[in-house]
């Protein structure tokens, strides 16, 4: 399954959010298992914050044939209001590392009733992300869902259009990013 190559991919990232190894296991594992939420469970009232990691594939021409950056998700949902807010940053790419600044931000809304309830959540990813004079801007949809008993992880996926400037050279590109977080 794509989020177990995720996770397992990002464990680095989950040992600092997480607390640790056994932190790291146990959000895969909680992330892994999870069932989509129902959506009578999922509250309609008060906020609740998300943490977790994304991947992200630039499209062909750019790719290094694999997954291109790692970084953080935090997200918030407001019941009440159906909205999504968050950001994704502290990535890292390529085979040393390298760390970017900057972040992706996320806007959603969530749709109680949606058909497809993968796709409750729905937005967009948009933001720039820079190492010296490279960089990277994005602008896509995001599509994702609450998962667990009580809509206690958040997964999903973003799609759109991304801008790279790399060693003076610039040029237009597809991107991916595949996400999972939990409260």
């Amino acid at each position: 399954m794509k989020y177990k190559i995720l996770l397992s991919a990002i464990s680095a990232l989950a040992l600092s959010a997480c607390g640790g190894t056994q932190g790291s296991q146990a959000f895969e594992e909680q992330v892994e298992s999870a069932e989509l939420s129902d959506a009578a469970e999922i509250p309609t009232s008060g906020t609740a914050s998300y943490q977790g990691a994304v991947e992200v594939t630039l499209g062909e021409g750019f790719s290094n044939g694999g997954v291109d950056g790692y970084g953080k998700v935090a997200m918030t949902t407001d019941f009440a209001t159906n909205s999504v807010t968050g950001s994704m940053d502290q990535f890292t790419a390529g085979e040393n590392g390298d760390e970017f600044d900057g972040s992706l931000s996320i806007a959603a809304s969530y749709d109680q009733k949606a058909a497809d309830p993968k796709s409750s959540i729905i937005g967009t990813l948009s933001g720039r992300l820079e190492q010296g004079s490279d960089s990277l801007t994005v602008d896509g949809d995001l599509s994702a869902g609450f998962y667990g008993d009580t809509g206690d992880i958040i997964k999903g996926n973003a799609e759109g259009q991304a801008e790279l400037v790399q060693n003076g050279q610039s040029g237009s590109t597809s991107f991916t990013a595949e996400f999972a977080a939990t409260e």
